[in-house]
């Protein structure tokens, strides 16, 4: 197995493109938090964000973020618990970028993936796009070798065919990897009631648009530990009646959003 050398992202690689936010919602994540921060700030410009909203988490996960001193960093503090789709629809709500980046509390960003995500976003005239998901790291920063797995199963041009795996359980996004146009928020928000993952609303949505673009490259190392909000495999999601009936509801949503606005 190999370590993660911790001053790996001293030296900045900034993206000097459009205003960039990157939008974080965290709970109970001081152990890691900072870590993650910093692979982040490395690659943003003095006039780009990092919006948190924190779900009132119990413990130091807010100082955390308040000790780096950063003014692109923007945390907020809810009042109450309210889960972590509600908490990242207010992320997006907030965010004041032409780009937003869906961000986890304890990832690592691989250096290059802003620059990376937008350019293939404005090459390919697309609004969102989601990377390569093969590279894991163990709670010791350590790579987890054994767990490497295809990114999505998911296709470029094949929009209906990615949306039809997505209903069958046969691919699945995670927002860890994804990034959109601000554009594109109109349609995603407000994320319906009927929505289980916040993930999985964005890729529908971006799909039906026929403006989602994957691209190859690993972004990102993604930390594997005891409290993940969202494990490596789904749970059954698509497995059972009742998550594909509310997944119809959301495509039935997406349409109508899609004629309406």
């Amino acid at each position: 197995m190999n370590r993660i050398h911790e001053n790996k992202f001293v030296q900045p690689q900034m993206f000097t493109g459009p205003k960039i936010s990157v939008c974080m919602a965290t709970y109970n994540g001081a152990k890691y938090v900072e870590a993650q921060l910093r692979s982040v700030l490395a690659q943003l410009g003095p006039n780009d964000e990092i919006v948190i909203f924190d779900d009132h988490s119990t413990d130091d996960t807010v100082n955390i973020i308040k000790s780096l001193s950063d003014p692109r960093i923007r945390v907020s503090i809810n009042g109450c618990n309210i889960g972590h789709v509600r908490n990242f629809e207010k992320c997006i709500t907030a965010a004041k970028g032409q780009f937003i980046f869906l961000c986890d509390q304890d990832d690592i960003w691989e250096t290059g993936r802003v620059e990376l995500m937008i350019s293939e976003m404005i090459r390919y005239d697309c609004k969102a796009v989601v990377s390569n998901l093969s590279v894991f790291i163990d709670e010791n920063n350590y790579t987890i070798k054994s767990l490497l797995i295809d990114k999505i199963r998911a296709s470029h041009g094949s929009f209906w065919g990615n949306i039809i795996r997505m209903f069958l359980g046969r691919t699945g996004y995670f927002g860890c990897a994804m990034a959109f146009h601000a554009d594109l928020r109109r349609f995603i928000l407000p994320i319906p009631h009927t929505v289980e993952c916040h993930d999985h609303w964005i890729a529908m949505t971006a799909n039906f648009k026929r403006t989602m673009r994957h691209v190859d490259q690993v972004t990102l190392r993604r930390r594997l530990h005891a409290n993940n909000f969202t494990p490596l495999k789904r749970r059954t999601f698509h497995k059972i009646a009742k998550p594909r009936v509310l997944m119809l509801a959301s495509y039935l949503i997406i349409i109508w959003r899609w004629i309406t606005r």
